[in-house]
């Protein structure tokens, strides 16, 4: 944000990224490039399990890229 306020251009990646996310929950391969189409679908399957684990009351209605 102090960059933003100054009006200085992020020069490199590390520049924007806050905190590093860990995903290992989601089981996908290591890769140096994450399609963000295959973090979705891990991150909806993992929430769909979730939500069905609760039990009743609580409902997965669906996605819209499926």
């Amino acid at each position: 944000m102090e960059l933003a306020n100054q009006g200085e251009a992020a020069k490199q990646p590390v520049d924007v990224i806050k905190d590093p996310y860990v995903l290992e929950f989601l089981d996908l391969p290591e890769s140096p490039r994450l399609v963000e189409s295959e973090l979705e679908s891990a991150l909806i399957s993992r929430l769909q399990d979730f939500l069905l684990e609760l039990g009743s009351g609580f409902a997965f209605i669906g996605s819209w890229n499926r």
